[in-house]
């Protein structure tokens, strides 16, 4: 019988998965936070949509990586 702490293989992608994407995810939603308070600053609004871009790219990159390769999320 399997334990609360027993993972399938599935289970353990999912999680690394989930645990990976929080990260950018976590970045844009405070840069929107800044992004209101910011409105007055065109200089600041510019750096924080830059930095918004970084990660919607790398968020896009590991839901590309998770599509193509769910093992390469399994581990070693």
């Amino acid at each position: 019988m399997a334990t609360t702490t027993d993972t399938t293989p599935w289970q353990e992608v999912v999680t690394k998965a989930v645990h990976d994407m929080r990260t950018p995810l976590s970045g844009m939603k405070t840069a929107i936070e800044v992004l209101r308070l910011a409105q007055g600053d065109p200089d600041k609004v510019s750096r924080v949509l830059s930095m918004m871009e970084r990660q919607a790219t790398e968020l896009s990159g590991l839901l590309e990586r998770l599509a193509k390769d769910p093992e390469s999320y399994r581990a070693p």
